[in-house]
């Protein structure tokens, strides 16, 4: 494959991926170059490359993905899978330009365990192998069509054939016990959690985006808050019933400024530690392993579905761009089948 002359040495997947994504709050994994290197070994190196990296093939990928309008999440997901492929090629092709890596290295890396298996050595499932397929589809047709690359290594890449999993809300008795257990709240970090958790079970929001919520994202008169962080960019108003207006109320007690869920410092809580606050919770109510936080968006859209029977109320709510990602929700249970067959 041939490649214009000065181009691939700058391509450092690893760190750049990790500096071109900075600006979504990404942190990645130790910066290694395409070849393997520690840029540590080498200051006169370090310096130059630092010098080159704000306009390296990774680094303008990762600004046009910005200038092209997609989510901070989408951007920290390219950068994460384009550290993956680096930190392969540098392991099993050391000191070999990535310009080689060739429509069948690319298949090398995808059979691999690198790109199979999860940090904690389980299989990914099919949609996040094509998530990563996707990302590397994108960033090498970024790098042909830019003229980085005479041709695309990545043009035999193609999708898995998967099978839409139906969402798994809670049950309503589980419902019920989680609500329960989190009425139990009396530190400051429960009654925080109560509050995030039943906002995300209220409003159907994304975890993502109600972490980046600010104060001032809160109308908590009108019952509104003003979601700007999510997954595909934009911003959406979600509307807050009594009970949660009444915690945030408490939660933010004369605070003005600063975001609503915040940690212990005042800083932005991360997802991870949602996550693990939300299994706390989950295991003290007695609910499968299998529910996350994101069930709670699911539990929120089956009832909105079943309490409507409106599928453009529940996208509208949800803030989806295209109707076949609600479309999941459109099931009508028995009793509803019932009366409609009996009257």
């Amino acid at each position: 494959m041939r490649v214009p002359k000065g181009q691939w040495h700058l391509l450092r997947i690893g760190a750049e991926a990790r500096q071109g994504a900075g600006k979504a709050g990404w942190s990645g994994p130790k910066e290694r170059t395409c070849d393997g290197r520690n840029p540590a070994s080498n200051s006169k190196r370090n310096s130059k490359d630092a010098t080159m990296a704000h306009d390296s093939p990774t680094s303008r990928f990762l600004t046009q993905l910005r200038a092209d309008g997609r989510s901070p999440h989408t951007i920290r997901q390219y950068a994460r899978h384009l550290s993956l492929l680096g930190r392969w090629w540098g392991r099993e092709h050391p000191g070999d330009d990535i310009a080689a890596i060739g429509h069948q290295g690319l298949a090398s890396f995808l059979a691999s365990d690198d790109a199979l298996l999860r940090a904690d050595g389980e299989p990914k499932k099919a949609a996040s192998m094509n998530a990563l397929r996707t990302s590397l589809r994108g960033f090498f047709d970024y790098l042909h069509r830019s003229g980085a690359l005479v041709s695309n290594p990545a043009r035999v890449v193609r999708m898995a054939r998967t099978s839409s999993s139906a969402p798994q809300p809670l049950k309503p008795a589980e419902n019920e016990r989680l609500r329960a257990a989190l009425a139990t709240a009396t530190t400051k970090a429960e009654r925080r959690d109560q509050a995030l958790f039943t906002f995300l079970l209220t409003t159907g929001a994304r975890l993502s985006s109600a972490l980046a919520l600010q104060v001032g994202d809160l109308d908590l008169n009108a019952h509104e808050a003003r979601l700007r962080e999510l997954k595909g960019g934009g911003a959406l108003t979600v509307y807050l019933d009594m009970a949660v207006v009444w915690m945030l109320k408490h939660e933010l007690g004369s605070r003005r400024d600063g975001h609503v869920f915040g940690s212990s410092t005042g800083s932005r809580l991360t997802a991870r530690h949602a996550q693990r606050r939300f299994e706390l919770w989950r295991d003290r109510a007695g609910l499968p392993k299998r529910y996350s936080p994101h069930s709670l968006r699911h539990t929120f859209a089956t009832l909105l579905y079943e309490r409507t029977g409106d599928i453009l109320v529940v996208k509208e709510a949800l803030g989806h761009r295209a109707i076949t990602s609600t479309m999941v929700y459109a099931k009508a249970g028995p009793a509803r089948v019932r009366a409609a067959v009996l009257g």
